[in-house]
């Protein structure tokens, strides 16, 4: 069994996934409430599925960019669970990436002050972006969990992918 959790923005997203089936996807608005739910709202997603920590396989987190804390959050989880658990294998993405629903999309994150997170050439970089033309983490599904379920990639450690301005 996998677990996507995705703590990058103001929503908290999570899926069960097994073999290449979603069993459950969880999607909630929690703004600057997310360090508090956090771990309340999983452990009702898994007990809600009859799953316990134990029975998680794989752990596939969003690394970022976006919030600076949500993003610690998420990373921190996965990591302590490897920690606790060596066998658990864990798998990261961006956020750019996790936003596609298809390969044309085109997607960006608002990186505030009038700027946004756009992917380019595989690279991740700040831009000046009109507000109007960010993608919403409101629109989020299943869809875009499918089509980058292959996407992830394993790694040892999840890390944060943070984007710094240049100033």
């Amino acid at each position: 069994m996998k677990l996507v959790v995705d703590t990058s923005n103001n929503f908290l997203i999570l899926a069960l996934v097994d073999k290449s089936i979603i069993i459950d996807f969880f999607k909630k608005e929690l703004k600057r409430e997310l360090t508090e739910k956090f771990h309340t709202l999983l452990n009702e997603f898994l007990f809600k599925n009859k799953i316990q920590l134990d029975n998680i396989r794989e752990i596939m987190v969003v690394n970022g960019p976006g919030s600076f804390t949500g993003i610690k959050i998420g990373l921190n989880f996965a990591n302590t669970i490897k920690v606790l658990n060596n066998d658990i294998k864990l798998y990261q993405i961006d956020s750019l990436s996790f936003l596609q629903k298809n390969k044309d999309d085109k997607t960006s994150i608002d990186a505030k002050g009038g700027f946004a997170y756009i992917k380019k050439n595989k690279k991740i970089t700040l831009v000046n972006q009109k507000k109007n033309e960010f993608t919403s983490y409101k629109n989020i599904d299943k869809d875009n969990l499918i089509f980058n379920l292959n996407k992830f990639k394993i790694v040892k450690k999840v890390r944060p992918n943070y984007v710094k301005r240049g100033y």
